[in-house]
């Protein structure tokens, strides 16, 4: 499905796709993946948890046919809270082993964070501390605001049905107007964090809010293969 609709995209069409998508995930994703705040994890890296995570992270050969670009890239971090109400503790959870990758098409950029833990119960303090819905939604509905400035407006930012993928699963969808070029389109954020012992996976997707449809499946897809090779390095 994905890959029809990238052969149905043309230069010329008047939507928000390619430089405008990549742009627009790269000012959001900050939303996300810098969730560290002030009070930031702990990281003493383990090279066999490193490797672990490597090799679980998504890979340009996970989508088959369809053509992306990217590859790894630091993962942002931010220095100030989240939300003057909301800033969960994380400086006593010990990350041991994280890589982040993005893939860009252009219809959409996805973006796998895969962490590892020192132990499964800070997967599990970390799980209670940040993903508290109410508070969670609003915080992330109030920093993407942010984000768009006066170039967007945020619609909706909620928790949609997910299936559950490993230990446990937060699924939410940040749905939004913006214009860029002079094109104005609705567009949506998916952000995806599963639990897998001592690991968390994390999968952001910026697309168009119509292709909503056709993106859940891959990204549900993405989600139980970075969750199966994460259980046969353990």
């Amino acid at each position: 499905m994905l890959d029809q609709r990238a052969r149905r995209t043309t230069p010329g069409r008047r939507s928000l796709t390619g430089a405008g998508v990549a742009a627009l995930a790269s000012v959001l994703a900050l939303v996300f993946t810098a969730v560290a705040g002030a009070d930031d994890y702990t990281r003493k890296i383990v090279a066999g948890d490193q490797t672990a995570v490597n090799q679980a992270i998504l890979k340009k050969a996970d989508f088959g046919k369809l053509t992306v670009t990217g590859g790894t890239e630091k993962i942002p971090r931010s220095t100030e809270p989240l939300c003057s109400y909301f800033d969960p503790k994380e400086k006593d959870l010990v990350i041991t082993g994280e890589v982040m990758n993005v893939w860009r098409n252009p219809l959409f950029e996805m973006r796998s964070n895969v962490s590892m833990f020192k132990g499964a119960g800070m997967v599990a303090l970390d799980w209670k501390r940040s993903y508290r819905p109410a508070t969670f939604l609003r915080c992330m509905g109030e920093r993407m605001q942010k984000s768009l400035g006066k170039d967007g407006k945020v619609i909706s930012a909620k928790r949609i049905a997910y299936p559950t993928i490993g230990d446990r699963t937060f699924a939410m969808r940040i749905v939004m107007d913006v214009k860029s070029g002079g094109v104005k389109a609705r567009m949506m954020m998916d952000a995806i964090w599963v639990a897998q012992g001592r690991s968390e996976v994390v999968l952001l997707t910026t697309s168009r809010y119509d292709m909503r449809q056709a993106i859940q499946p891959v990204e549900e897809r993405f989600l139980r293969l970075m969750t199966s090779r994460l259980t046969l390095s353990a």
